[in-house]
């Protein structure tokens, strides 16, 4: 068989121009799918700055809670000491102001808290809720210190429970 050359011409111009398009088609779908990578990849670090950001806003938030608690703190410090220094001057005033009647007075000067100074030796007056806060090695020292074994009869340390009935008996 024999072909034509103008045929055969043709053919391979046409050969030609498909192979062109596949190339231009491939690069279009290859840009293309550059650019949803390039896209996708933006959206990623975008969520990724967010939640980092996030982070930075609650630690941010955590640190300004505890100042302000601490700064709280400080202020009521401050007032008591003032208040103190207060009680203090006034105890004065009154001590010259009696030793003009020839009597003294000695004025003493406490500082809040007594309650806490007063309970310290008498755990059965604590309430229940204070009391289940102490650990158990608190509790035995106690006991012990109180004279009561902290052990049942087969020489095992009591449970929590049965060391804080033992303190409320007291």
């Amino acid at each position: 068989m024999e072909s034509d050359p103008d045929v055969d011409g043709r053919i391979l111009e046409l050969l030609k121009a498909l192979d062109n398009e596949n190339k231009i088609k491939k690069q279009k779908a290859a840009e293309e799918l550059e650019k949803k990578r390039e896209e996708e990849a933006k959206f990623v670090a975008a969520e990724k700055k967010k939640t980092v950001s996030r982070k930075m806003t609650k630690g941010v938030e955590a640190a300004q809670t505890k100042a302000e608690v601490a700064k709280k703190k400080k202020t009521a410090t401050k007032k008591a000491k003032k208040a103190s220094s207060k009680v203090k001057s006034v105890a004065t005033k009154k001590t010259a102001t009696t030793k003009k009647a020839v009597t003294k007075k000695t004025v003493t000067v406490t500082k809040r808290a007594p309650r806490a100074t007063a309970n310290v030796d008498d755990w059965a007056s604590l309430a229940d809720s204070t009391l289940k806060r102490k650990t158990v090695a608190q509790l035995t020292e106690y006991l012990s210190g109180k004279g009561v074994t902290p052990t049942d009869s087969s020489g095992k340390s009591l449970k929590k429970a049965e060391l804080l009935d033992a303190v409320k008996s007291l």
